[in-house]
């Protein structure tokens, strides 16, 4: 057994660094990518170096992970190719040292902060372009936020295909509960009280359908919603189908109306909520 916190157990045994490091690879779905936790944004500067902020990541480790923290920094100058580009990679080690290499002498188990494409004949790092997405500590239990997400192109008044399926695709680290959202923005011919139609929507989840439902379409320049909740989808990649099909009455033609006098447009949206109850 083990503990972090106390300056001894009750039998008196201090706590391991093993330990410390396991505890902080256990707060962090994602701790195997060397994420960031906060800061360490890379800006160019004047010169060859790179202007690091200062910041916290995360360094796995045999045992876990262990943090990494760094001050306000410049890194080493950096040099630029004689022809053509190079990419820079700026990335901490686990002694928090801020450090560059070149694209593929990065060691393993190091914290990225950034990658930079640095051309031929460049004298100040300022004219040298991002190329990395930084990943960002995610905690047990903390929201994702949207995973996937669809917004409607179709311009004003354009007529809707009776039958239209657009494919979201996303992955889970861990089994998640997740929301499948529907905006629908159609409109009916301005005939009748209402000229009411339904709209059947099919959410095909890896393959199998998860549910379907009906939306009503009208004259009204109205916007319907529908959340759609999936318990437990387990981690791994995930493709996501919306069907949308024009249901009754027959013959009926229905149109988008989005950004009309500031209507929202139509969207399909996948979002996270939350580890998955066991």
């Amino acid at each position: 057994m083990a503990q972090l916190g106390a300056a001894a157990d009750s039998n008196g045994i201090r706590t391991a660094p093993e330990t410390a490091q396991q505890i902080i690879a256990a707060m962090y779905v994602n701790s195997s990518q060397c994420p960031i936790v906060s800061g360490g944004a890379v800006t160019g500067t004047p010169t060859l170096a790179y202007h690091v902020q200062a910041g916290v990541g995360i360094v796995s480790s045999p045992a876990g992970a262990v943090y990494a923290a760094w001050a306000d920094t410049d890194t080493a100058l950096t040099t630029a190719p004689e022809t053509g580009t190079a990419t820079d990679i700026i990335y901490v080690d686990a002694d928090g040292l801020v450090k560059t290499c070149r694209d593929g002498d990065a060691p393993k188990g190091v914290c990225i902060l950034d990658k930079r494409v640095i051309g031929a004949s460049v004298t100040a790092t300022t004219s040298t372009t991002g190329a990395w997405k930084r990943i960002f500590a995610e905690g047990y239990g903390a929201s994702q936020g949207t995973l996937a997400f669809y917004r409607e192109t179709a311009p004003e008044g354009q007529q809707a295909a009776g039958d239209w399926t657009f494919d979201l695709y996303f992955t889970t680290t861990e089994t998640r509960d997740v929301m499948y959202t529907v905006c629908q923005e159609l409109k009916t011919d301005d005939v009748g009280e209402l000229n009411p139609a339904a709209i059947r929507w099919t959410i095909t989840v890896d393959g199998s359908v998860f549910c379907q439902f009906e939306m009503l379409a009208c004259r009204m320049y109205r916007v319907e919603m529908k959340d759609t909740f999936h318990p437990s989808l387990p981690p791994g990649a995930h493709h996501v189908a919306f069907q949308r099909h024009v249901q009754w009455p027959a013959g009926v033609k229905v149109y988008h109306f989005g950004q009309v006098g500031g209507y929202e447009r139509g969207y399909l949206r996948v979002n996270d909520a939350g580890v998955a109850a066991q």
